[in-house]
């Protein structure tokens, strides 16, 4: 059950990249032929950037271009590039909300839905991000204890967004249905809790 739901949770990561991706070659290789000359490396970076984000933004952000001569991006091209792929990260947590919503992994692929819980209360949503910022800041500053304290980040950035999803005015969450099971989980949680 863990494994298939890491699958889905990287596949529904490795979607909302696949723009990110293609942006990155499409400004990157100037032409068919520079494609096909480097093949190997198109397919292996392709593939690495969705199995390991922290490692692979790092290195094509930065390191790949200045690695492979024959990547070559204008600022304008980098700067259009690193705006999508922040707009991405900012709005996947919203995405992974709609499965604490629903309990239904094909629902984070809905974009509209993703941006509508946003748009329900930015302000909340941006205070999550805030915290998660910390949280993450707070455990690079670890030094040897950085993976332990990496996983209690992460215990922190999934609490305050779901804190956060649980305050919100979010339609869905009114209108009943199976949205209205995961603020009745949180109402008796909050109950039982006091």
């Amino acid at each position: 059950m863990g494994f298939l739901t890491g699958l889905k949770a990287a596949a529904i990561i490795s979607a909302y990249l696949a723009p990110v991706v293609a942006l990155f070659w499409i400004f990157g290789l100037d032409s068919w032929e520079n494609a096909q000359a480097h093949g190997i490396q198109v397919a292996a970076l392709t593939v690495l950037i969705p199995l390991f984000l922290p490692v692979t933004v790092p290195l094509i952000g930065f390191g790949a271009p200045m690695r492979f001569d024959w990547l070559h991006f204008s600022k304008l091209e980098a700067g259009i590039l690193f705006g999508n792929f922040a707009l991405v990260i900012f709005c996947l947590p919203a995405a992974f909300l709609q499965v604490s919503v629903t309990r239904q992994f094909r629902r984070a692929l809905s974009v509209p839905k993703t941006l509508g819980l946003i748009a329900a209360a930015p302000r909340l949503y941006c205070g999550a991000w805030g915290i998660s910022l910390a949280a993450t800041g707070v455990a690079l500053c670890t030094g040897p204890l950085l993976p332990w304290a990496i996983v209690w980040s992460y215990l922190v950035i999934g609490y305050a967004f779901n804190h956060a999803l649980a305050r919100m005015n979010y339609g869905p969450l009114q209108k009943g249905g199976q949205e209205q099971g995961f603020l009745n989980r949180v109402q008796q949680q909050q109950r039982e809790g006091s």
